[in-house]
């Protein structure tokens, strides 16, 4: 948790100014910076939540992920409670899961770093189009002493994590074409961005899949004839 870094920085500063009062300063200005970075991390997760497709992960996995969900606001459903130290997946946990993954149109499973991912193949397997992605976020419960050398922290391993779970929430709307339409027309552009987008949300852009099949209903707008326009 991010919030929760911020927290204990604050905290750890303070006693550690208070151990060597000579150096508190330093101590304070170091402090600052570090949750200064935090914060700005906290409000890229919060701006990728609310410019998210869903608001629920799926985890083929345990699921240390607790505070990440609450701090956020996000759904989540996963294999095993907490840290537990299953590893077998029921046939009930993976049917539910599998379930799911159909009735939310879920487009990723989630798995923890240093799993071989069977559980999480075995779910995609069991929905109906089989084409589910499957991410992996950084609980940081295999990050060891080397790796700190190599310079990986808690902020790096964060950021990386960001980027998967914009993936996993990622927006996608797809742009339904009747087939009289398709056959008469090239491959329409795709519109990524507009000026209103940009002053709501500067540097947003939402990827539109513009096609003549409807592979996902829920997230389908029909275009009229009199929307499209050719050079």
């Amino acid at each position: 948790s991010l919030r929760n870094a911020e927290t204990l920085g604050e905290s750890i500063s303070q006693s550690i100014a208070e151990m060597d009062p000579t150096n508190a300063e330093a101590y304070e200005s170091n402090a600052e910076e570090y949750i200064s970075k935090l914060d700005g991390l906290d409000e890229k997760y919060e701006a990728a939540v609310e410019a998210g497709n869903t608001d629920t992960l799926l985890f083929a996995d345990r699921f240390p992920f607790r505070y990440l969900v609450d701090d956020y606001g996000l759904e989540y459903y996963a294999a095993f409670a907490g840290c537990s130290a299953e590893t077998e997946a029921s046939f009930e946990t993976i049917t539910f899961l599998s379930k799911k993954v159909d009735e939310l149109s879920l487009k990723s499973v989630m798995t923890i770093e240093g799993t071989d991912k069977r559980i999480a193949e075995t779910i995609v397997e069991n929905t109906e189009n089989k084409d589910q992605q499957i991410l992996t976020l950084d609980s940081m419960q295999s990050t060891t002493s080397e790796d700190m050398d190599n310079g990986t922290s808690y902020l790096s391993i964060m950021e990386s994590n960001l980027t998967v779970l914009e993936e996993a929430l990622a927006l996608f709307i797809q742009i339904l074409l009747d087939q009289e339409i398709a056959d008469q027309l090239p491959h329409p552009a795709l519109v990524l961005s507009c000026d209103e987008l940009q002053n709501v949300e500067p540097g947003m852009f939402y990827a539109v899949l513009i096609s003549s099949k409807n592979h996902y209903p829920q997230l389908t707008i029909p275009i009229q004839s009199e929307w499209l326009s050719t050079p």
